[in-house]
């Protein structure tokens, strides 16, 4: 079975009962990352938004953990099972079924019978996982046009304005929007209730569509890919950069360097100079490029470093900028 685009990641602190699981985990899963991490504390730092990962916690090492790992699967695609000697009595751990009894030698028949049931485990959690379905009609590759968006304070209201405008079957967008963890999907959901076209935050490797907004996730830098002809978007974990993540300067580099002339660059309301940089680099490799004015900015802050860096083509109000993407993007 593959599970290529995915990875599993085995916590324990025992290297011999690692090596041995590993061995037949790979035996099955071909091709597949598999990765061991001493603690749980450590599993974040392995995760990437919306990858795949199947999770096997040896719990013998560990207390306390029900509450982090919970946590965990709220935040990221993740399927976990729990090994251990004994038997485990759950207090407030949602996926208490998925527990295997361990042997006591990871060696012999007994280990075996546990290796075969971890797989069975694995096999479940693999088909629980639902990978977003690819419109082929719709995806793009780098011979078309892309828009790229940055936005931050009062910046909610201002993607609003333009989202509700643009049609049903518009350019791809990417956006970044700053706001804290776990508001930019239900932004991201309520905006999908309002407009013509699909928006919805991204997770690792969506592809960019034709009639599809990706607003990067709260805590996870964003920039754009190629997948082969097509393109996507990948979502991880990184340094903040001007005291956010994620960043703009991130997203609008990666469009710069893939799309060069085929792209729109709009910059936003809000405070700080997060995406003038960026822009400035779409605009310096062809890219058509809009800043928001003063005047209808809640602050004049991105926008401003923005222009004043020559990185803004055309300033202008909030109102009249989904008309000009769309004539850019034609």
């Amino acid at each position: 079975m593959h599970f290529t685009d995915g990875r599993i990641i085995i916590v324990t602190p025992d290297h011999v009962l690692h090596k041995a699981l590993s061995e037949k985990i790979r035996d099955v899963f071909l091709g597949t990352v598999v990765i061991n991490v001493l603690s749980i504390l450590a599993i974040e730092g392995k995760l990437t938004k919306g990858q795949r990962s199947i999770v096997i916690v040896d719990i013998d090492y560990f207390k306390n953990f029900e509450a982090y790992l919970n946590r965990i699967m709220e935040i990221y695609s993740v399927q976990i099972i729990l090994i251990g000697t004994g038997s485990f009595q759950p207090k407030s751990f949602r996926t208490a079924g998925a527990y295997i009894a361990k042997p006591f030698s990871a060696a012999g028949g007994g280990f075996l019978d546990f290796a075969s049931r971890v797989i069975d485990a694995m096999y479940s959690c693999v088909n629980k996982m639902k990978v977003r379905p690819v419109n082929d009609q719709r995806t793009v590759d780098v011979g078309q046009k892309i828009v790229a968006i940055a936005s931050s304070t009062g910046g909610t209201e201002a993607l609003e304005k333009i989202f509700r405008q643009m049609p049903e079957d518009g350019p791809p967008v990417v956006a970044v929007q700053h706001m804290p963890s776990g508001f930019t999907k239900m932004f991201a959901d309520r905006l999908n209730t309002i407009c013509r076209m699909e928006i919805r935050e991204a997770v690792n490797n969506d592809y960019l569509q034709k009639g599809l907004a990706l607003i990067a996730p709260a805590d996870f830098h964003m920039r754009i890919v190629r997948r082969n002809s097509k393109l996507a978007v990948e979502c991880f974990a990184g340094t903040k950069i001007h005291g956010v993540m994620p960043a703009a300067d991130v997203l609008f580099d990666s469009v710069a360097a893939i799309m060069r002339g085929n792209a729109v660059g709009v910059i936003l309301t809000g405070m700080g100079q997060d995406g003038a940089r960026g822009l400035y680099n779409m605009r310096a490799n062809g890219a058509r490029t809009i800043g928001q004015d003063k005047e209808t900015s809640v602050i004049y802050g991105m926008p401003k470093v923005a222009f004043e860096l020559g990185a803004v083509e055309r300033q202008l109000p909030i109102g009249q900028i989904e008309r000009v993407i769309m004539d850019w993007a034609r």
